[in-house]
């Protein structure tokens, strides 16, 4: 399957033409991680291919022998990727009783570096205590590129379409990651509609902090522990345990 193929067109990108293979291939022989950002906006709905590219990106940022600038730009991506383990799934757990009409709905907002199954605590404290009440839950995701706005609006109108027939509102806003996607909601046409009359309360849990008030070691540490979570999330474990790759990926970051 031709790359234009996932990502609905080639929007006049050279690379868009590339399979997978080819592009994979740009990145352990060309070094060109620039190739793969169109990837990274495909693996947003595909677990394998997440997997699969974060792999060889956190290869090229812990070779050896593979240069500062390629390495750099790895983990860059592998970060974006790394940002929402499960890209932009939306989670929807069901009221226990009446799920047509849940006298709440809860909307989890993920931190960076969240996973379905990081949110489920939150999601399992909701359901035993209040189990008439539906539980939504997401993560913003980090890639960027020229269809990425597209995946990211669908995301924002699935989470919309989990919360319909619920009455209020209550947001659960976990730490950056999950403010920005509040933000990102507060801004489009869809979230308005779906918050303007239900909203009854936020929750800020690890709340947000001015990104320009991180000091630059702080922002590595941060880079680094969401590229290692999604390396765990993905079973990518050799990389972890390997002592001298995590030494090389210290000095990346």
């Amino acid at each position: 399957r031709v790359w234009c193929d996932r990502v609905g067109g080639a929007g006049g990108d050279p690379m868009s033409n590339m399979s997978e293979d080819e592009v994979f291939a740009a990145l352990a022989d060309r070094l060109d991680v620039a190739a793969a950002q169109p990837l990274a906006v495909a693996a947003l709905s595909s677990p394998p291919l997440a997997k699969r590219l974060l792999a060889a990106l956190l290869d090229l940022a812990t070779g050896p022998d593979k240069g500062q600038q390629a390495a750099t730009a790895a983990l860059a991506l592998a970060f974006q990727v790394a940002l929402s383990q499960d890209g932009t799934a939306v989670a929807r757990y069901a009221a226990a009783a009446d799920d047509q009409a849940p006298p709440v709905g809860v909307l989890l907002l993920g931190f960076g570096g969240a996973s379905q199954q990081a949110l489920r605590p939150h999601a399992e404290f909701y359901q035993r205590l209040w189990p008439a009440w539906r539980v939504v839950a997401t993560t913003r995701a980090g890639v960027v590129g020229e269809h990425a706005a597209a995946a990211y609006a669908e995301q924002r109108r699935n989470v919309c379409d989990a919360l319909h027939g619920c009455g209020r509102l209550l947001v659960h806003i976990l730490s950056n990651n999950g403010h920005y996607l509040w933000v990102d909601l507060l801004r489009s046409a869809v979230g308005q509609a779906c918050f303007a009359d239900r909203l009854a309360g936020l929750i800020f849990d690890c709340a947000a902090v001015e990104m320009s008030a991180l000091a630059a070691s702080s922002m590595e540490a941060v880079v680094l522990q969401t590229v290692r979570a999604g390396a765990l999330h993905h079973g990518l474990t050799a990389t972890l345990r390997d002592e001298a790759a995590q030494a090389r990926l210290q000095a990346v970051g």
